[in-house]
């Protein structure tokens, strides 16, 4: 029962691990990005609004409004980060989740304690087993879904469009245009 649980705890550990920021769309719906540049003066943040030869255009805010927009020029930028909308929070929870069932398994593959001064039952165990692998997993899950997509621009052009591909995936006006 043990080799189960370890088997278990391996599938679900890459799954997590697995888990990218870059998930298949459904329904239509458009992926918002949260956008981290550096340029020589400032670091802008908001959200991957577009993207063009000249530059990108970032949303200060989700709702799209001409007035929250703003655009970093290409041979501003040094680096761009690049992260999902909800990526942290996700995989988190898939983590706690994936935690606390590997816990639950191994607390019921250990059995029934002997009768003495301090038993436990095989459930007892499952459920204390699935509290306590719940919290580190989630943390760890927490940490791996918090990692940002780096792109180095390095204040070129050539950079910049060598990466405009990549960067279009991220837009939310290349993903409403698809």
């Amino acid at each position: 029962m043990k080799t189960l649980a370890l088997k278990i705890f391996i599938v679900l550990f890459f799954y997590v691990a697995s888990y990218g920021q870059e998930q298949s769309k459904s329904n239509n719906k458009v992926a918002l990005y949260k956008v981290w540049v550096h340029t020589d003066t400032e670091k802008v943040k908001g959200f991957f609004y577009d993207v063009d030869e000249n530059g990108i255009t970032i949303s200060k805010t989700k709702k799209i409004d001409l007035k929250t927009l703003v655009f970093v020029p290409a041979e501003k930028i040094n680096i761009i980060k690049i992260r999902k909308r909800g990526s942290v929070a996700k995989a988190s929870l898939i983590a706690g989740l994936a935690g606390a069932t590997m816990g639950y398994v191994i607390g019921l593959s250990d059995g029934d304690d002997d009768a003495g001064w301090f038993s436990l039952t095989k459930e007892e165990k499952a459920t204390a087993g699935g509290i306590v692998a719940c919290i580190p997993s989630g943390i760890i899950g927490a940490l791996i879904g918090s990692s940002r997509k780096k792109i180095t621009i390095d204040y070129k052009m050539d950079n910049y469009k060598k990466q405009l591909r990549l960067m279009e995936n991220y837009s939310m006006v290349y993903q409403l245009g698809k």
